[in-house]
């Protein structure tokens, strides 16, 4: 996906011109503060006037800093125009459209990464100690001769608030040599054996 990169240009070209300014003025402070401690050897000025010109330099190479951090973010913010997939996978869901406005965060694709298909279940507390200990397999209603072998990848900790019971996903094992168009697809109905 691509966003509107302009309003992120924008930003950058001000960011970038606002730490060409506060350079500038570091330059400036630090003259100053030269030409004033020249005068204060020679008391043409007080201390004071000269410690005045010591806090602005410093205060400018601050205002450097700063604005080097918010040229930083204008950076990262404008690399963000750009969404791609830190890996390999399959789309199963896409909520954003051309010309949409998204907010920072707002999900605009449902992603699976690399080609490891799970199958999920509910499962009743009463079950919670014996899955461990359980061979799984998992059957398809659209081809239930075909029996993959599975792997409990993740129990939930917490229990569903209305049906009370616990997500488990299994991995399906030994997918690799199975057509992913053929007998497998994301969204199919299973049923995931425990013995």
């Amino acid at each position: 996906f691509r966003l509107d990169p302009v309003d992120y240009d924008l930003q950058l070209r001000l960011a970038d011109a606002e730490l060409a300014s506060a350079e500038a003025m570091v330059l400036q402070a630090k003259a100053e503060e030269v030409r004033l401690r020249e005068l204060v050897r020679s008391r043409s000025v007080s201390q004071s006037d000269y410690d005045a010109g010591l806090s602005a330099k410093d205060v400018a190479i601050a205002r450097v800093d700063a604005a080097k951090k918010r040229l930083d973010l204008a950076k990262n913010q404008r690399d963000y125009c750009e969404l791609t997939a830190d890996s390999d996978g399959l789309v199963l869901a896409v909520q954003g459209e051309a010309g949409q406005v998204v907010t920072a965060g707002q999900p605009v694709l449902t992603f699976m990464q690399g080609n490891e298909l799970e199958a999920v279940i509910s499962l009743p507390e009463t079950q919670l100690s014996k899955v461990h200990e359980m061979t799984p397999f998992v059957t398809l209603w659209a081809d239930e001769q075909l029996r993959i072998p599975a792997k409990l990848r993740e129990l939930s900790p917490v229990a569903d608030p209305l049906t009370r019971t616990f997500d488990a996903r299994f991995t399906l094992l030994g997918t690799d040599g199975i057509s992913l168009t053929n007998s497998l697809s994301v969204g199919l109905t299973a049923t995931v054996h425990l013995s």
